[in-house]
Protein backbone atom coordinates (compact mmCIF):
# COMPACT_ATOMS: atom_id res chain seq x y z
CA UNK A 1 0.00 0.00 0.00
CA UNK A 2 3.17 2.32 0.78
CA UNK A 3 4.80 1.62 -2.16
CA UNK A 4 1.21 1.99 -4.49
CA UNK A 5 0.51 5.66 -2.64
CA UNK A 6 4.16 6.88 -2.92
CA UNK A 7 4.03 8.56 -6.31
CA UNK A 8 7.25 6.89 -7.84
CA UNK A 9 6.78 5.73 -11.53
CA UNK A 10 5.81 1.86 -11.99
CA UNK A 11 9.28 1.64 -13.42
CA UNK A 12 10.61 2.26 -9.81
CA UNK A 13 7.38 0.29 -8.05
CA UNK A 14 8.55 -2.79 -10.72
CA UNK A 15 12.19 -2.36 -9.55
CA UNK A 16 11.85 -2.30 -5.69
CA UNK A 17 9.26 -5.12 -5.40
CA UNK A 18 11.09 -7.09 -7.82
CA UNK A 19 14.22 -6.99 -5.09
CA UNK A 20 11.65 -7.65 -2.16
CA UNK A 21 10.68 -10.55 -3.89
CA UNK A 22 14.19 -11.84 -3.92
CA UNK A 23 15.24 -10.86 -1.24
CA UNK A 24 11.82 -12.90 0.33
CA UNK A 25 12.35 -16.04 -1.13
CA UNK A 26 16.32 -16.19 -0.22
CA UNK A 27 15.12 -15.71 3.09
CA UNK A 28 12.31 -18.70 2.56
CA UNK A 29 9.47 -16.52 3.14
CA UNK A 30 6.76 -17.01 1.17
CA UNK A 31 4.92 -14.02 0.03
CA UNK A 32 2.46 -13.79 -2.76
CA UNK A 33 3.80 -10.09 -4.37
CA UNK A 34 2.14 -9.20 -7.93
CA UNK A 35 4.47 -7.52 -10.09
CA UNK A 36 2.90 -4.28 -12.07
CA UNK A 37 3.18 -4.47 -15.85
CA UNK A 38 4.75 -1.81 -16.56
CA UNK A 39 4.97 -1.03 -19.81
CA UNK A 40 0.84 -1.47 -19.82
CA UNK A 41 0.51 1.32 -17.32
CA UNK A 42 2.80 3.71 -18.53
CA UNK A 43 0.56 4.37 -21.22
CA UNK A 44 -2.21 5.59 -19.11
CA UNK A 45 0.07 7.94 -16.96
CA UNK A 46 0.10 10.54 -18.57
CA UNK A 47 -2.21 13.95 -19.68
CA UNK A 48 -3.37 15.50 -22.75
CA UNK A 49 -2.14 18.77 -23.78
CA UNK A 50 -5.34 20.48 -22.74
CA UNK A 51 -5.82 18.63 -19.57
CA UNK A 52 -2.07 20.23 -18.44
CA UNK A 53 -3.33 23.58 -19.33
CA UNK A 54 -6.40 22.43 -16.87
CA UNK A 55 -3.95 21.73 -13.81
CA UNK A 56 -2.34 24.52 -14.54
CA UNK A 57 -5.54 26.57 -14.27
CA UNK A 58 -6.94 24.85 -11.26
CA UNK A 59 -3.82 26.81 -9.41
CA UNK A 60 -4.25 30.21 -10.98
CA UNK A 61 -1.95 32.60 -8.47
CA UNK A 62 -0.43 30.10 -6.16
CA UNK A 63 3.24 30.20 -8.08
CA UNK A 64 4.46 27.72 -5.41
CA UNK A 65 2.39 24.96 -7.11
CA UNK A 66 2.74 26.53 -10.39
CA UNK A 67 6.81 26.97 -10.52
CA UNK A 68 6.39 23.29 -8.97
CA UNK A 69 4.47 21.76 -11.93
CA UNK A 70 6.08 23.58 -14.68
CA UNK A 71 9.31 22.65 -13.46
CA UNK A 72 8.04 18.73 -13.96
CA UNK A 73 6.26 19.30 -16.72
CA UNK A 74 7.83 21.86 -18.86
CA UNK A 75 11.54 20.58 -17.65
CA UNK A 76 10.78 16.73 -17.09
CA UNK A 77 11.99 16.53 -13.87
CA UNK A 78 11.68 13.17 -11.34
CA UNK A 79 10.67 14.19 -7.80
CA UNK A 80 14.25 13.68 -6.69
CA UNK A 81 15.59 16.23 -8.99
CA UNK A 82 13.23 19.18 -8.08
CA UNK A 83 13.84 18.40 -4.11
CA UNK A 84 17.86 18.88 -5.38
CA UNK A 85 17.53 22.56 -7.05
CA UNK A 86 19.50 25.38 -5.55
CA UNK A 87 18.95 28.51 -6.00
CA UNK A 88 22.19 29.07 -8.02
CA UNK A 89 21.47 26.29 -10.16
CA UNK A 90 19.60 28.65 -13.08
CA UNK A 91 21.07 30.89 -15.48
CA UNK A 92 17.74 32.68 -16.23
CA UNK A 93 19.35 34.46 -19.03
CA UNK A 94 20.55 31.52 -20.87
CA UNK A 95 17.15 29.89 -20.18
CA UNK A 96 18.94 27.20 -18.47
CA UNK A 97 18.94 25.39 -15.14
CA UNK A 98 21.39 22.45 -13.96
CA UNK A 99 19.55 19.16 -12.63
CA UNK A 100 21.22 16.83 -10.19
CA UNK A 101 20.02 13.37 -11.82
CA UNK A 102 20.15 10.03 -10.40
CA UNK A 103 24.03 8.35 -9.75
CA UNK A 104 25.30 12.24 -9.01
CA UNK A 105 24.68 12.58 -13.26
CA UNK A 106 24.77 16.38 -13.70
CA UNK A 107 22.61 17.79 -17.11
CA UNK A 108 21.13 21.74 -18.17
CA UNK A 109 17.98 21.39 -19.27
CA UNK A 110 16.15 24.11 -21.18
CA UNK A 111 13.81 26.95 -19.34
CA UNK A 112 10.32 27.75 -20.70
CA UNK A 113 9.55 31.55 -20.67
CA UNK A 114 6.80 30.34 -18.63
CA UNK A 115 9.05 28.50 -16.35
CA UNK A 116 11.01 31.46 -15.96
CA UNK A 117 8.42 33.72 -14.75
CA UNK A 118 6.66 31.78 -12.72
CA UNK A 119 10.08 30.65 -10.91
CA UNK A 120 10.98 34.46 -10.33
CA UNK A 121 7.69 35.11 -9.67
CA UNK A 122 7.58 32.60 -6.36
CA UNK A 123 11.36 33.53 -5.51
CA UNK A 124 10.80 37.40 -5.36
CA UNK A 125 7.39 37.42 -3.88
CA UNK A 126 6.84 33.67 -1.86
CA UNK A 127 9.70 32.21 -0.83
CA UNK A 128 11.10 33.34 2.09
CA UNK A 129 14.13 35.15 2.94
CA UNK A 130 15.14 34.61 5.96
CA UNK A 131 15.57 30.93 4.87
CA UNK A 132 18.75 28.98 5.91
CA UNK A 133 18.80 26.95 3.22
CA UNK A 134 19.49 27.16 -0.44
CA UNK A 135 17.27 25.16 -1.44
CA UNK A 136 14.51 26.28 -4.19
CA UNK A 137 11.51 25.23 -2.79
CA UNK A 138 10.80 25.75 1.18
CA UNK A 139 7.85 25.26 3.71
CA UNK A 140 6.58 28.84 5.28
CA UNK A 141 9.13 28.58 8.21
CA UNK A 142 11.89 28.54 5.42
CA UNK A 143 12.99 24.56 5.89
CA UNK A 144 13.74 23.05 2.51
CA UNK A 145 11.02 20.10 1.03
CA UNK A 146 11.54 16.85 2.01
CA UNK A 147 10.27 13.98 -0.17
CA UNK A 148 7.18 13.48 2.09
CA UNK A 149 6.18 17.59 1.85
CA UNK A 150 5.88 16.87 -1.66
CA UNK A 151 3.79 14.07 -1.10
CA UNK A 152 1.41 16.30 0.97
CA UNK A 153 1.45 19.19 -1.67
CA UNK A 154 0.31 16.54 -4.15
CA UNK A 155 -2.49 15.14 -2.12
CA UNK A 156 -3.88 18.81 -1.33
CA UNK A 157 -3.32 19.71 -4.94
CA UNK A 158 -5.08 16.65 -6.02
CA UNK A 159 -8.13 17.49 -4.45
CA UNK A 160 -8.57 20.89 -6.19
CA UNK A 161 -8.83 18.92 -9.93
CA UNK A 162 -11.60 17.82 -11.63
CA UNK A 163 -12.23 13.20 -10.66
CA UNK A 164 -11.45 12.79 -14.20
CA UNK A 165 -7.56 13.94 -13.64
CA UNK A 166 -7.28 12.80 -9.36
CA UNK A 167 -6.17 9.40 -10.88
CA UNK A 168 -3.13 9.93 -12.54
CA UNK A 169 -2.00 12.92 -10.85
CA UNK A 170 1.43 12.19 -9.24
CA UNK A 171 4.86 14.20 -10.04
CA UNK A 172 6.13 10.49 -12.69
CA UNK A 173 2.64 11.59 -14.45
CA UNK A 174 4.03 15.33 -15.49
CA UNK A 175 6.95 13.54 -16.97
CA UNK A 176 5.77 11.16 -18.97
CA UNK A 177 3.25 13.83 -20.46
CA UNK A 178 6.26 16.29 -21.24
CA UNK A 179 8.15 12.85 -22.59
CA UNK A 180 4.94 11.74 -25.02
CA UNK A 181 4.05 15.74 -26.13
CA UNK A 182 7.59 15.85 -27.42
CA UNK A 183 7.57 12.45 -29.16
CA UNK A 184 3.96 13.26 -30.27
CA UNK A 185 5.76 16.49 -31.85
CA UNK A 186 8.72 14.66 -33.31
CA UNK A 187 11.45 15.48 -31.21
CA UNK A 188 14.54 12.94 -32.11
CA UNK A 189 14.09 9.95 -29.15
CA UNK A 190 18.01 10.83 -28.78
CA UNK A 191 17.30 14.26 -27.85
CA UNK A 192 14.27 13.09 -25.43
CA UNK A 193 16.63 10.74 -23.74
CA UNK A 194 18.96 13.78 -23.06
CA UNK A 195 16.03 16.04 -22.06
CA UNK A 196 14.87 13.40 -19.60
CA UNK A 197 18.22 12.18 -18.00
CA UNK A 198 18.18 8.81 -19.22
CA UNK A 199 21.04 6.63 -19.26
CA UNK A 200 19.92 4.23 -21.70
CA UNK A 201 17.75 4.93 -24.80
CA UNK A 202 16.08 1.63 -23.89
CA UNK A 203 13.92 3.43 -21.30
CA UNK A 204 13.56 6.75 -23.41
CA UNK A 205 11.98 4.50 -26.40
CA UNK A 206 9.08 3.29 -24.01
CA UNK A 207 7.47 6.59 -25.60
CA UNK A 208 7.70 5.79 -29.49
CA UNK A 209 4.71 2.79 -28.03
CA UNK A 210 2.80 6.09 -26.46
CA UNK A 211 3.23 7.44 -29.91
CA UNK A 212 1.41 4.94 -31.92
CA UNK A 213 -1.96 6.06 -30.62
CA UNK A 214 -0.87 9.86 -32.23
CA UNK A 215 0.13 7.92 -35.43
CA UNK A 216 -3.20 6.33 -35.56
CA UNK A 217 -5.11 9.47 -35.21
CA UNK A 218 -3.17 11.31 -37.74
CA UNK A 219 -3.23 8.40 -40.37
CA UNK A 220 -7.32 8.28 -40.02
CA UNK A 221 -7.25 11.42 -40.52
CA UNK A 222 -5.52 12.41 -43.41
CA UNK A 223 -4.18 8.95 -45.07
CA UNK A 224 -5.32 9.10 -48.67
CA UNK A 225 -6.31 5.63 -48.25
CA UNK A 226 -8.59 5.65 -45.30
CA UNK A 227 -11.56 6.31 -47.50
CA UNK A 228 -12.84 4.95 -50.40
Amino acid sequence: LYVRESYESYHTIYIKLSTLKLYLKYLKINVNIVLPKRKQKITQDYFKQDEINLIMKCFKGKYKHLAMLELLYGCGLRRGELLNIELFDFDFDEKTMLVRGKGDRVRYVPLTSIAVYLIGKYIDEFRPHSSDTTKLFTTRTGKGFKRETVESLFKYMKTKLPNSLKGRFHPHALRHSIATHLMNNGVPVILIQEFLGHSNIETTQIYTHLNHREMVRVVDLFHPRVRF
